[in-house]
């Protein structure tokens, strides 16, 4: 699981994006900072770079992205 944006930079770096990197941390801590148990919902992707890096963050948790 990753713990910090870093780990996945290089991996998230590929995948088109209108948003930028400054974003994508942003919603990473965020999407690690909420509770267990919680749903977080996309509406509308480009190619699902925000959608990765938040369903990233939940990994191994009861965390959800929908």
């Amino acid at each position: 699981m990753p713990n910090t944006f870093d780990d996945i930079r290089e991996f998230t770096n590929d995948i088109p994006n209108l948003t930028g990197n400054h974003i994508g941390e942003f919603l990473f801590n965020l999407a690690k900072s909420i509770s267990d148990n919680s749903f977080i919902c996309e509406i509308g992707t480009y190619y699902g770079y925000l959608s990765t890096i938040m369903a990233l963050a939940c990994q191994n948790t009861n965390k959800r992205v929908i």
